[in-house]
């Protein structure tokens, strides 16, 4: 999957997809700001390359059945193929910059899981409600009527390092559906019962995806512009299996292979 990265990214984020794991990530709304960086450029977690995301102020987008730009909205994110079922897993390795900035109380999304239609079963928000602790927490959606949060990156060790995200998930409508996180090797959340609504199908989305954008102007003052936010992204891989996706355990394979 690396290499194959390696040969098409920059052509694929100008057609408007790109590779991930077994099949494509496409864009989502907006891409303007979705460049491929080597390790002279930024932060590199595996291999020869990453993927920087990038958003400023005003950037937004719109597919013909959503505008973010009339929504208070901002984004650059990618988005995955559509799966229900599972057992399915997930990774992710994510780099935020030591100057990051918190845009409490607009909400940041780093990673989703949405609906088909509409809707968002699990969200990745870099601060929980009210802004308390920053960091970056599990927000479950889809099991009650307000969303469930629960930590699994504090603050003080959220930037200026890689995190290994991976999830397993179980799509359902019943009670034997399954959300589990681990971060760097260690399980962080776990969930069972339903996990999507009336078997709607979920897609991973991953990027930066801002939400209530004027909020920062109405704490801040409207001539305040809203900081920019940029986080990288490497090693985004979906599969049936832990072994495919879990590059901790791919990392010691390749060393093992060449011992």
């Amino acid at each position: 999957m690396k290499r194959l990265f390696l040969i098409v990214a920059m052509a694929a984020i100008l057609s408007g997809c790109i590779a991930g794991g077994t099949g494509n990530y496409r864009v989502s709304l907006q891409s303007k700001r979705i460049t491929s960086i080597n390790a002279t450029q930024g932060p590199v977690r595996y291999g020869e390359t990453a993927q920087r995301f990038e958003v400023r102020e005003g950037d937004c987008g719109s597919n013909g059945s959503w505008n973010d730009c009339t929504k208070d909205r901002e984004r650059s994110e990618l988005l995955g193929p559509a799966h229900y079922g599972g057992p399915h897993w997930y990774a992710w390795s994510i780099y935020l910059p030591e100057d990051y900035p918190n845009i409490y109380p607009t909400k940041t999304a780093l990673g989703q899981f949405h609906l088909a239609g509409n809707g968002v079963s699990v969200m990745f928000q870099n601060q929980s409600w009210y802004g308390r602790g920053g960091g970056l927490w599990v927000d479950r959606f889809v099991s009650s009527q307000s969303s469930i949060q629960d930590e699994i990156i504090s603050e003080e060790d959220l930037r200026g390092k890689w995190h290994d995200i991976l999830v397993k998930a179980v799509w359902s409508k019943g009670d034997d559906g399954e959300f589990t996180v681990w971060v760097n090797g260690v399980e962080k959340y776990t969930y069972k019962g339903f996990t999507s609504l009336n078997g709607s199908s979920v897609s991973h989305k991953y990027g930066i995806y801002r939400s209530f954008v004027s909020r920062y102007k109405f704490m801040n003052g409207d001539d305040v512009p809203v900081p920019t936010q940029v986080v990288y992204y490497d090693e985004v891989r979906y599969g049936r299996t832990r072994a495919e996706v879990d590059i901790r355990m791919i990392e010691k394979q390749s060393i093992a292979s060449t011992e």
